[in-house]
């Protein structure tokens, strides 16, 4: 049997395509290379080498979010006894995104617990607002697609920690959109 510890460890679309990246270290010794696994649908390449993340440094924490707000995620490593590590993503691709940004005045502020669907060019797309991704890591509250080649998201659905479902249709990419909780809406029946 083996035994493996993971700081840090998330799925994030790192090229504006819609195709989800892993990054996350195991760990026997806490001297392993950090790895970088980029879903191909259905298979796994490890691109760490390419992207300079194949780090051998003891990693223990990571995390993800567009910093530099061009559209990209970017994320850091924070190595045990060493300097925070900061990869600007600088990836080529030409892709459109949409991060989306959840206010609510109804008792949980950042609508921790959100799940976010996303519809663009007949594929769907769900995130969910969390904190805590790992060993004293977490990303920003909010969600990040990847819109390829689409300049609009066809249909965003928001179904709010409360029960509330927000709906909206043809929506601008290339922006943060900010989406505060509907008041007036009653929550679904149970």
């Amino acid at each position: 049997m083996s035994f493996f510890r993971s700081f840090g460890r998330n799925w994030f679309d790192f090229g504006k395509h819609g195709v989800t990246f892993n990054l996350g270290e195991d760990s026997l010794s806490g001297n392993e290379r950090n790895c970088l696994f980029r879903n191909d649908g259905g298979t796994f390449s490890e691109v760490a080498w390419v992207t300079g993340v194949a780090s051998p440094l003891d990693g223990r924490g990571f995390t993800y979010a567009d910093f530099d707000r061009d559209g990209d995620l970017d994320f850091v490593v924070l190595n045990d006894g060493q300097e925070l590590q900061y990869f600007d993503n600088q990836h080529p691709s030409p892709g459109h995104w949409l991060t989306i940004q959840l206010r609510s005045d109804l008792g949980n502020a950042l609508a921790i617990g959100a799940r976010i669907e996303l519809e663009v060019d007949g594929q769907r797309m769900t995130r969910e607002i969390h904190t805590g991704s790992g060993f004293l890591s977490s990303p920003p509250p909010e969600a990040h697609f990847g819109l390829a080649g689409s300049t609009r998201a066809d249909r965003v659905t928001v179904r709010w920690p409360s029960g509330r479902v927000q709906v909206l249709e043809d929506v601008e990419g290339d922006r943060v959109l900010l989406l505060e909780e509907p008041e007036r809406s009653p929550p679904p029946r149970q």
